[in-house]
């Protein structure tokens, strides 16, 4: 599955030129290849809401490259975990799930750099 989905990442950054790529939800890193997209791209950027799993994933990436990995640590992707957490004692509909999850991605996605 991993070398299947970094083929597929790297071949789409290599043919768009792309100088860029944003991970979301990167956690740890076990499914990333890091050296193998630092070859295709100048700059990754890692985002997940768990702090100590990207510290751990970078780490593992060679000091020479570390540079070129930028960390946006504590951000909730979804953008529903304090609606989640205020409402923790709330029964949810799937109604209720699916228009708080087209709402919820406008805060963290500002939160990011442009493109």
């Amino acid at each position: 599955h991993r070398s299947r989905l970094m083929f597929h990442v790297v071949d789409a950054a290599l043919r768009t030129r792309a100088r860029s790529l944003l991970v979301l939800g990167a956690g740890n890193g076990n499914d990333l290849d890091y050296e193998g997209l630092l070859r295709a791209v100048d700059t990754i950027h890692v985002a997940d809401l768990d702090d100590d799993a990207l510290a751990h994933a970078v780490a593992r990436v060679p000091a020479a490259e570390r540079r070129r990995v930028v960390v946006h640590g504590g951000l909730d992707v979804t953008g529903a975990m304090g609606y989640l957490t205020r409402h923790a004692r709330s029964r949810f509909s799937l109604s209720d799930l699916v228009s708080l999850a087209t709402q919820c991605l406008d805060e963290p996605l500002a939160r990011l750099p442009a493109a």
